[in-house]
C-alpha cells in the first residue's frame, strides 16, 4: 500500500482537539490563579487564534507576563501533550 495524500489538521477539523486545548490552558493560568470551566473556556476560545486569547486572558486577569509568553507557553505545553490517546480521532473516522 502506498501513501496517496497526507492530511495535516490544524485546527480541530478533523480531530476533536479541544479538551487538549483546554487542559493546556488551564495547566499554564492554574499559577496565576485563573480557572475556567471547560464549556466556558471552549465557548469563549475555541476557534480563536492562540495570541488573541492570549491578549484577551492577559488583559480580564491582569497577568503580568506578556501575552507572547502566554501564547508560547500554551504551545509548548500542547506539543507536550499531544498524544493520539488524547483526541478522538475514531470517533471521526480521520484514521
Amino acid at each position: 500500500m502506498s501513501i496517496e495524500a497526507v492530511l495535516f489538521d490544524m485546527d480541530g477539523t478533523l480531530v476533536d482537539s479541544e479538551s487538549v486545548h483546554y487542559n493546556c490552558w488551564s495547566q499554564l493560568l492554574a499559577p496565576f490563579g485563573v480557572c475556567y470551566k471547560e464549556d466556558d473556556f471552549c465557548r469563549r476560545f475555541s476557534g480563536r487564534p492562540t495570541i488573541d486569547a492570549a491578549k484577551e486572558i492577559k488583559q480580564v486577569h491582569n497577568l503580568s507576563v506578556s501575552s507572547r509568553y502566554l501564547a508560547d507557553e500554551k504551545y509548548r505545553l500542547f506539543k507536550g501533550l499531544l498524544t493520539f490517546a488524547d483526541l478522538n480521532l475514531f470517533k471521526l473516522g480521520a484514521i
